[in-house]
């Protein structure tokens, strides 16, 4: 809000008007004449309120007055009134300092902007459409809207309608129409009660004002903004705590309390004091507060040098006439410390600083002392007190034996080293001489730090090691000087001077090299045994070939050496594909490349030939190019479609072909627009693990010819029982029994045989070979403890060699009294655990059509129609 280019700070009051702000984003303005006008420059939303029915025929703006019929009646400055719009906005506005205000293009409207009308219909707003129309502002807006903001401010004004009729409608979103607040705040679609605010109201001369700590904005009626939180209030458009209402901010930006006093750092000739209503006032700090300090010793009073606004005073050092008092001299590992720091007259004390007392090593004491610690008022210290042992020892080899009285008084017996060296335990005199192999050896003056004996030098033999040019020292097994061995070929280019040999080059074994006079003689270093010589032959000039020159070059020939040689030498042109092109032409290789001849100047002129190719952009994966006509780059046709197949393999299907790949069937096409169209067929199998599978010995295979896979259970496996107990009598396993069985699937058949002119069975099942004893652990009824063995068979399939007996035995059987037979497994518990399936043998009897049923048992009963056998 602003008064005659002045901004106010809010609330504001003067003449019966007040001017607040509620929730940072809306002015209103209240009159003691019965109305209330409020506008939110965001959503650009203006409205009048008259509190009383009296008012409104004295109520008049510049759009007209309330109860008039006329429409559109425009008020000018003047008085006047018009019916000219964009003539009534110019001449109520108002332009910045220096400004001109010109008229608003004709905005150039959005498309699909209209869309957004659509809000108002949905459910966000449906129960507002009990009490306001929502058609008329759906065609207001679908007319009218030509950006987002000009639908926000009729989806706004909408809201604000329903607010009104007590409707609160929450309907604003990051993606239609957000109102942003600052960090410090949050919105409320709809607040109403009152918010503090921290400024004061501002009065003007003459007229009556409020003035307070804290002022407050209220509203009756639902309103959207942003408000302060967690008992915050509003401060110059931020949200600060109700303590900081009071304090003030100087221009350095510190913060001071009410009622304190401090002198600001850019003016010390200043005091400033923080009134109410966060004023800071200034006045001329006084000079009688200003005290000189009281001097010490050796000290004198003086002004300062740097004083501002009132003169200042220090205490200086002045040691003309001072009396210092002495050092003191301290022991026992004290330290002198000054108890005065800055002060001009030092004072100092010895003082006991156990940190600083110094670590020394220990003392290495005679072997007539010991080490003890003395103690002393502040440092302890190591010392050697005497210790008196009397002993005899036997001196070694080189030294000799002496006696005396220490400072302690003890007797000691000393080794003193004799004037002879001692080595490899041979004692030689001192100035004696003496051979160790090719050394020859001297007892010399010196003496040893350690043993005091005389140190013996040992000196090689004096041998030639300086060899001559090309050779090299050799030291030889068994002699005590090497020798000199040739190693490499001497040339002699240069005189003798004296027994000096100047100019000499040395050369390898194996080195050929031409001779500096004459080219056509070749020398070579050889070595025969150990020694060591030059050769000399005559070099023989093959035939020469003259070399076939390639295109932009020239053979040119010279003779420096003994046999003459040719060669090729580049020309000032270049070559592009056995063309020669000369400096400057330029040439076309291909309709996607140019070509042209280029000079480099320098100390030898270098000639390049720079083409330019147009690069063609690469198809991508699946197309080929294909060239067309005369034009640099074709096009790309596609080929192959690419597929990353479930194991994660990537492979190709040409175009307008299938591939199968286990339940996948893949086809490669091209639509009409000649993109790659990839069409997947995934077949769906039945559920199946192949993990229990596995798990249980089982085999995988396909369920026929398709993907689907399934499990063929084993024909015999091993499988693990658990018993909870057994007893024996009165006795009782105390814990639980894993126990194998065999388990699996039979398989039979009837064969007749000519061999044995019989019917012969065969039944291969799953049954036990052998068992392994399982020894139990059981407790008995009288608290003894023993054992029992079971049995827990291992498993394999095996020709059941009780159906082959019980084969044999009915085969024997009359032919006039067994028609028919069958066979049953002896026990029907083995039946059902998958030991063996029934057999059913057929026989025919030629004689007789009598039927008989056989059960097999343990003791073999054949009953027929008129007889009954036992084995």
């Amino acid at each position: 809000a602003v008064i005659d280019r002045e901004e106010l700070a809010l609330p504001w009051r003067h003449a019966g008007l007040e001017v607040v702000r509620y929730g940072g984003v809306m002015l209103q303005l209240k009159s003691d004449q019965g109305y209330v006008l409020t506008f939110a420059p965001q959503s650009n939303e203006f409205t009048i309120t008259l509190l009383s029915s009296e008012t409104s025929g004295h109520t008049a703006g510049l759009c007209g007055a309330c109860g008039e019929e006329k429409v559109n009646v425009l008020s000018l400055r003047n008085g006047n009134t018009t019916t000219d719009q964009p003539a009534f906005i110019s001449d109520w506005t108002v332009a910045p300092d220096g400004g001109v205000c010109l008229p608003k293009r004709k905005a150039v409207c959005m498309s699909g902007v209209a869309m957004g009308c659509q809000a108002l219909r949905t459910e966000v707003f449906e129960k507002c459409h009990a009490y306001i129309a929502v058609q008329v502002f759906l065609v207001k807006c679908e007319e009218q809207a030509c950006d987002e903001s000009d639908v926000c401010e009729l989806i706004s004004a909408y809201a604000r309608l329903c607010r009104q009729r007590g409707v609160c409608v929450d309907w604003r979103s990051p993606h239609l129409c957000p109102l942003h607040c600052p960090n410090s705040m949050e919105y409320d679609a709809c607040r109403t009660g009152c918010v503090e605010d921290c400024g004061s109201i501002q009065a003007l001369p003459g007229d009556w004002s409020v003035t307070g700590r804290n002022g407050s904005s209220c509203m009756e009626t639902p309103t959207e903004g942003c408000f302060c939180t967690g008992g915050m209030v509003l401060y110059h458009g931020r949200c600060v705590s109700p303590e900081s209402c009071g304090q003030c901010v100087d221009q350095q930006g510190h913060t001071h309390e009410y009622m304190q006093s401090w002198v600001p750092d850019d003016n010390p000739c200043l005091i400033c004091m923080c009134l109410d209503q966060q004023r800071i006032n200034c006045t001329v700090r006084p000079c009688n507060d200003i005290k000189a300090p009281v001097c010490g010793p050796c000290e004198i009073l003086q002004e300062k040098k740097e004083s501002k606004c009132c003169p200042e005073y220090e205490c200086v050092c002045n040691l003309v006439g001072c009396d210092l008092p002495d050092v003191p001299r301290c022991e026992d590992g004290e330290t002198v410390v000054l108890k005065n720091p800055g002060e001009c007259q030092p004072v100092h004390e010895c003082v006991c600083k156990k940190e600083e007392c110094s670590q020394q090593a220990p003392p290495k004491c005679p072997a007539h002392r010991h080490m003890s610690v003395k103690k002393t008022k502040c440092c302890d210290f190591f010392e050697c007190t005497c210790n008196c042992q009397n002993s005899t020892h036997t001196c070694p080899i080189g030294f000799f034996t002496s006696f005396f009285t220490n400072d302690c008084g003890c007797t000691e017996t000393l080794c003193q080293p004799d004037q002879v060296c001692v080595v490899g335990g041979v004692v030689h005199p001192v100035g004696s001489e003496w051979e160790d192999g090719c050394e020859k050896c001297r007892c010399t003056e010196l003496q040893d730090r350690g043993t005091s004996l005389h140190v013996a030098q040992c000196n090689p033999p004096v041998c030639e090691r300086n060899c001559p040019l090309g050779s090299t020292y050799t030291q030889r097994k068994g002699n005590c000087c090497g020798e000199c061995t040739p190693i490499s070929c001497l040339e002699t280019e240069e005189e003798m001077r004296g027994d000096v040999l100047t100019g000499g080059k040395l050369r390898q074994v194996g080195e050929k090299w031409l001779s500096a006079h004459d080219k056509c003689v070749e020398h070579e270093c050889k070595k025969v045994k150990d020694e060591v010589f030059i050769s000399t032959t005559n070099v023989s000039c093959a035939s020469m070939e003259t070399p076939n020159c390639p295109l932009g070059s020239e053979l040119r020939c010279d003779t420096q050496d003994c046999c003459p040689r040719c060669h090729c030498v580049s020309m000032d042109v270049c070559v592009l594909n056995h063309t020669v092109i000369g400096a400057g032409e330029r040439v076309m290789v291909d309709v996607c490349t140019h070509c042209e001849c280029t000079v480099e100047n320098g100390a030898v002129n270098k000639y390049k030939l720079l083409c330019k190719r147009t690069n063609c952009p690469s198809c991508p994966r699946g197309y080929t190019l294909q060239k067309e006509g005369d034009s640099c780059c074709g096009r790309c046709v596609a080929t192959a479609c690419f597929i990353q197949t479930p194991d994660g393999k990537l492979t190709s299907v040409q175009v307008n072909s299938t591939l199968e790949n286990g339940c996948y069937l893949y086809t490669c096409g091209v639509n009409s627009r000649g993109d790659l169209v990839l069409e997947t067929k995934v077949t769906t199998c039945p559920p199946f693990n192949r993990k229990a599978c596995l798990d249980q010995e089982g085999k995988i295979s396909r369920i026929g010819k398709t993907c689907c896979e399934t499990c063929t259970e084993p024909e015999c496996r091993r499988t693990a029982g658990t018993l909870n107990y057994i007893k024996m009598d009165d006795c009782q396993s105390e814990q639980q029994i894993e126990l194998h069985y065999c388990e699996g699937n039979c398989r039979s058949k009837s064969m007749y045989s000519l061999q044995s002119a019989a019917v012969e069975q065969d039944c291969v099942c799953c049954a036990a070979v052998k068992t392994e004893p399982l020894s139990v652990p059981v407790l008995c009824a009288n608290g003894t403890r023993s054992h029992h063995t079971v049995q827990s068979p291992p498993c394999s399939r095996a020709i059941s060699q009780w159906f082959r007996e019980r084969a044999r035995i009915v085969h024997h059987l009359s032919a006039s009294v067994v028609s028919r037979l069958i066979i049953y497994p002896p026990n029907k518990q083995l039946f059902t655990s998958g030991y063996c399936f029934p057999w059913f043998v057929k026989w025919t009897d030629r004689l007789s059509s009598s039927l008989a049923w056989v059960w097999i048992t343990e003791h073999f009963q054949f009953v027929t129609s008129s007889h009954r056998l036992s084995f």
